[in-house]
């Protein structure tokens, strides 16, 4: 026998509050996704990576472990999800940056690259870690090898830019320009990680890229 159930309310409106449940759910999983990453961060912060336990993650992110691992099959990737939130973070910062296309696009480069500096690199132990994973773990290598290329690709649209105004060499192409600033980004953090950190990665940062702004900007090659 089949049954219909009346409950008072248009089709259009059923499948509103259908939506709006979904939704909900939806922003559950992200907000518990959201804790579990912060609290792998913040214990990175603290001990060295090999030393962290999914049961310490779980218990700071206040989660089952079996939460846990339905976002993620294992801890190292979890620090994959934090280069993509970063990735998506800082094209938000970027859109909301208040600045014209015709203007100096190194210091709209710079502001971007202290922003990134300020949440990639949080502590030395935090940077070593993450390289470590990186040169240990293939999924984890190949995965940020391809934000890596992503990262790039979100570079050069912004010398690209400078290039058309005369404020970047045109000799070399907008990517290989790219590719440097990630390079020399890379390894300045490598260098902070292995020192004591004491100067804030995104000082060290910017001192280093003035230094290597002749190569990059064409008025000044």
């Amino acid at each position: 026998m089949n049954v219909k159930l009346d409950t008072g309310l248009h089709p259009r409106e059923i499948g509103a509050k259908c939506e709006e449940h979904l939704n909900r759910r939806e922003r559950r999983k992200e907000e518990t996704r959201l804790k579990i990453i912060g609290a792998a961060l913040s214990l990175l912060s603290e001990k060295p990576f090999d030393q962290i336990t999914v049961e310490e993650i779980t218990e700071r992110a206040d989660v089952a472990k079996g939460t846990f691992f339905a976002h993620f099959p294992n801890k190292e990737l979890v620090l994959c999800a934090h280069v993509e939130n970063l990735i998506d973070e800082v094209a938000e910062y970027v859109e909301a940056l208040n600045h014209e296309e015709s203007g100096s696009q190194w210091d709209t480069m710079m502001d971007i690259m202290g922003y990134v500096a300020q949440q990639d690199a949080k502590t030395p132990t935090f940077v070593r870690t993450h390289l470590a994973v990186c040169c240990l773990n293939a999924d984890v290598r190949e995965r940020l090898r391809q934000l890596g290329v992503e990262a790039i690709h979100r570079c050069a649209r912004g010398i690209e830019i400078g290039q058309k105004i005369g404020e970047f060499r045109n000799d070399v192409s907008a990517e290989e320009l790219a590719n440097y600033f990630m390079l020399t980004y890379r390894m300045s953090m490598l260098e902070w990680a292995m020192n004591d950190g004491a100067q804030p990665f995104a000082d060290a940062l910017k001192k280093t890229m003035e230094f290597f702004k002749p190569a990059i900007c064409k008025q000044e090659a």
